[in-house]
């Protein structure tokens, strides 16, 4: 795989964390809205985070 996939990996990972603590305050605030919106985020992001393998 080429630096370019890495990069775009590499960001998407950290977008993934970073909203990972959003739903933890979500969580703490009760805002069950955001928690369902969050969850099926981060949920695309990690199907979209695994390196295809050959």
């Amino acid at each position: 795989m080429d630096s370019g996939f890495w990069l775009g990996h590499n960001h998407m990972v950290q977008a993934k964390g970073a909203l990972e603590r959003v739903l933890a305050h979500a969580h703490e605030d009760g805002n069950v809205d955001a928690v369902k919106v969050l969850h099926s985020i981060i949920a695309l992001l990690e199907v979209s985070t695994v390196p295809e393998r050959n």
